[in-house]
Parts: C-alpha cells; structure tokens; sequence
C-alpha cells in the first residue's frame, strides 16, 4: 500500500497556500481524502483533511481552522509560478476587456491571480501580433476558473485574429466559466475561447465550462474553436473542459499539434474536425462519460474532406458512439486505442450505438491497436456503411461486447467494400434475436479472425462477391456469398470445365461442374491465373 505520503505526491500536491493568511507553508500529510462539489464541502475544523472540487479539479487542505487552497504543478507551467519580465500586469478586468487596445506587437501580459473570478461584461479581442498572454492561473483564489461572463451577457471568451491577420500569439493558463445557468439569451456558439487569420499560435493549460449554449449541437457553446481554413501551425497543450456545452473543439486549418486533451462530463465530440482540416497529430486524448458524441469527428463532407491526421493514445469511458464516427476523411490512422463502456444509454436516454463508424466514404483510413471492453449493451461496435479505399482495421480486440444482434444490429456489420481487417478478436455476449457477430454483404479481406459466441460466428451475404478470411478461429459460417475463400479454401459451382472466379494465388478451391460434372474436382490455382487439378 501506497504511503500518505506517495498519495500526496502522486496528487501532485506540493504546499498549502492560504486563502486568508499571507505565507504559504507545508502541511501534515493528510489522513482523508475527499472528492466533490465545491458547494459540498464541510466547514473547517477537522484537521489533515483534502477536499478535490470535481469541477476544476482544485484541491483544498483542511488545517483545523481553514481550508486552504493547495498550489499544484502541471508538466508545461507550474500554478503561481510564472518567471520572467512582463510588459503589462493586470489586476483590473477592464484591461482584459480592452485588451486589443492596451497591447503593441511583441508584448507580454500577465493576468494576476484574484481573489475571485474577473467577470466580463464586455467581448474581450486580439487582433495584435506577437502577443505571449500570461495568466498565473487558470483558477481564481476561490477555486473557479479565472474568467466568468456576467450574468445574461451575450458575449463569449476571448477571440483572437477576427478583424484582421493575427500572428505569434501564446496563451498560458486560460480559464473560463461561461456561466450557463445564467443566460436566457439566443445567442449561439459562445466558445470559451476563439481563433480566426491566425497563424503560429499555442494554448498551454486551459480549462473550460459551462459554455453557453449548454448541451445544443453545432450551435453549443464549446472549448477551443478554429474557425478559419486559414488558420495554420499551432499547439494545444493540456487543455481539459467539464460540463461543456457543445464539443471541447472544433478544428479548421491545418498543421495543428494536440496533446493531453481531456473531455469530461462533456456533450459532443472531443475533437471535431471540420471541412479541409489537414495535417494534424494527436497524442493523448481522453474522453469520458460524454452524452452525445464520439471521441473524434472529421468533414461531413467527403468532398471537402479532413486529411492526414495522426491519433495516438486515445482512451474512452462511456461514450455513446466510441472512438469515431468517419464521415469525410483520408488519409488518416488511429494507432492506441482504449476503450470501456459500462453503461447502455447515456442519462439524456440516447443509446450507445457504435464503437466505430465508417458513415460516408473515405480513403485510406487504419484503426490499429484498439482494445475495447464493454459492460454495458451496444447497438454495434465497427459499423461499415459507407464505401472505402483502403479502410484498415488491424489489431482489434472487443471484449465482452454486449449486443442485440438482429438484421440490423451486429458487432461487426461490413455493409460496403472496401475494407481490410487484421488480427481482429471479437468476444460477444448476445443479449437474443438472431444473426451472426461477422456480417459482410460486400468484398472483404480478413487475415486473423477469432470470434467466440454463442450465435452464428460469420454470415456472408448472397451479395458478397471475393471476400476473404485466412486464419480465421470460429465455430460456424454460413456461407451465400460468391468466391468466398476461407483459411485458404473456396467451394464454388459453375457451368463449366474448371473453376471461374478470380481468387488470391494458391487457393483451394472445391469445384462442382454444374452441366454435366466432367470439371468435378479440386483445383488450385495458380501464379499466372490458371487453375490445376489436384483431385
């Protein structure tokens, strides 16, 4: 068992900073640890106590006679610990209001940590290049993130780069409340933060909530927003949202960096890339118990589709729709995956439908290394409707997946041509009806497949034409399709002398003549095409 002490660190608690005394000092290891709202926590007095508000994730250390708020350390910036010089210190919220017109090019701002919340009351902007805004926290003294909008106030968080070209920016340690429960207006989008002509920017430590619109699709409030298609080479960097009101972001441009991005008791998408988004990487993003959404949207246009994007190290807990839903998209690969679901609805009642989705035509799209496990019941776990070139699913592994298998409803529903899997393990619990976990009705290629269940294992549809599954682990198939090959053999029937299909090279194949059974035999065949009686 872990020492108080090693829980200590691993919390990453480092000293107690009073909320009303004037020196920071260190503390007894704490012997309880406590996590909820803020409104929750108890009076002081019983000392050697941790309270973690669940909605910023702020700790605060009980002494006896008050609780103190305790200065943590993050991997980019450390909290209350920001060195060097600074053109511009702001204690008054009227400075970030009127931002644009109290900086020139090449300034640093540092925003000064209040007591509680600066509350704005009117649209913050920046249209000045080379501009480093500095924040010595993302949290008021109070534990709230450091920007609040006012009450019934129809603005948004700051928006960079909106009237004109905007270049050179870096934000640190931004972070933003919008409010929601305190807006009756009709306004839409009211990002926590937004991006438009900008060009080499970056965004270290941020948190974002309660954006407004809350819970509206495409018209929510959400985290961090792109805008423009002109946007281009910039970093997101430790940027975590709670209880937002549409998506964490929403991407435009290209050449963009993410990492440690969290998405919790969110609504929509953790990253939403739009129309012609190109050239970004992912590494490290989590999402967990979000209503709506999948983790990762791409174009819903394929004319106009998202290109060559990385995900790695991708991890889910209850998302309705799983890793993502691929709509308009090429060229890109998501390699590290995790996933776990143990719900079967969400609590606004939707049902948690598909692990991943293929739901408009794409190119050249790998899932690989994915490792999902499921409690909970789901419609179906790698749906394939639309049409791909090059669709790669390697390494796949669904564990305890829970399914309603029907006509429509199947874990693995290949609906369209196009794909590829390897090394898939499928592992079902069927919750009744009737099918089979492997559904294919067009063209598929499968090299390792392993299915256990207690339905049928593979169901190749009359209108699947040259599927092909090698090295396959099941217990039953029923076979309709034409020129089906498995493990390395093909049983077909034609009328003719020798079998007619186009099959990969050496298969097997077990021929019936269907004229007059002279051609009865078994065939293989060979390099160039043609076929050589064995049997």
């Amino acid at each position: 068992m872990k020492s108080k002490n090693d829980q200590l660190e691993k919390l990453g608690i480092l000293a107690a900073q009073s909320e009303t005394a004037d020196a920071q000092s260190t503390f007894t290891p704490a012997v309880d640890f406590y996590r909820g709202p803020l409104s929750n926590r108890p009076e002081p007095g019983d000392a050697n106590r941790i309270w973690i508000a669940e909605e910023t994730g702020a700790i605060y250390y009980d002494d006896g006679n008050s609780w103190s708020l305790v200065d943590r350390e993050y991997n980019s910036v450390s909290t209350e610990r920001l060195f060097g010089s600074f053109d511009h210190l702001i204690d008054d919220v009227s400075d970030i209001e009127n931002l644009d017109s109290l900086v020139s090019v090449g300034d640093t701002v540092r925003v000064k940590q209040p007591d509680t919340p600066y509350v704005l009351t009117s649209q913050p902007t920046l249209d000045t290049s080379h501009i480093r805004l500095e924040f010595e926290s993302r949290f008021a003294r109070d534990g709230n993130p450091i920007l609040k909008i006012a009450n019934e106030t129809n603005i948004q968080g700051l928006i960079v780069g909106q009237t004109s070209p905007t270049e050179d920016i870096t934000i640190l340690n931004y972070g933003y409340d919008g409010n929601k429960d305190n807006q009756t207006h009709t306004g839409q989008n009211k990002d926590a933060l937004q991006f438009y002509d900008v060009t080499d920017f970056e965004v270290r430590s941020f948190y974002a909530t309660h954006t407004y619109p809350f819970h509206e699709h495409n018209t929510g409030g959400s985290g961090i927003s792109v805008n423009s298609d002109s946007a281009s080479n910039f970093h997101f960097e430790n940027c975590r949202v709670y209880q937002i009101g549409d998506r964490a972001m929403q991407i435009s441009g290209t050449h963009g960096t993410f990492r440690n991005i969290r998405n919790d008791d969110g609504w929509d998408r953790t990253i939403a890339f739009r129309n012609n988004a190109a050239h970004h990487v992912v590494d490290g993003i989590r999402a967990t118990n979000c209503d709506d959404t999948s983790m990762i949207g791409f174009a819903n246009d394929p004319a106009q589709p998202t290109t060559d994007v990385l995900v790695t190290n991708a991890s889910w807990y209850n998302l309705p729709r799983g890793l993502a839903n691929i709509t308009g998209a090429k060229d890109v690969t998501f390699d590290g995956v995790r996933g776990y679901n143990d719900e079967s609805t969400t609590p606004a009642g939707i049902p948690y439908m598909y692990i991943v989705r293929f739901n408009k035509q794409a190119e050249n799209v790998t899932v690989s290394n994915m490792d999902v496990f499921s409690t909970g019941d789901i419609e179906r776990a790698i749906q394939c409707d639309a049409p791909v070139t090059g669709g790669t699913i390697d390494n796949v592994t669904l564990s305890n997946v829970n399914v309603q298998i029907d006509s429509a409803y199947r874990p693995v529903n290949i609906l369209a041509p196009g794909y590829r899997f390897n090394n898939v393990t499928v592992e079902v619990t069927n919750l009744g009806g009737a099918g089979a976990v492997v559904h294919a009705e067009a063209a598929t290629t499968m090299h390792g497949l392993d299915v256990t269940s207690t339905v049928l294992d593979i169901e190749i549809a009359p209108g699947a034409t040259g599927t092909v599954i090698q090295n396959a682990d099941y217990e039953t198939i029923d076979d309709q399709g034409t020129n089906t090959v498995i493990n390395g053999e093909a049983v077909e029937s034609a009328a003719a002398e020798t079998p007619q299909g186009d099959y990969p090279v050496g298969t097997f194949v077990d021929f019936t003549d269907s004229t007059d059974g002279t051609g009865n035999g078994y065939y293989r065949q060979k390099r160039d095409g043609t076929f050589v009686k064995l049997a």
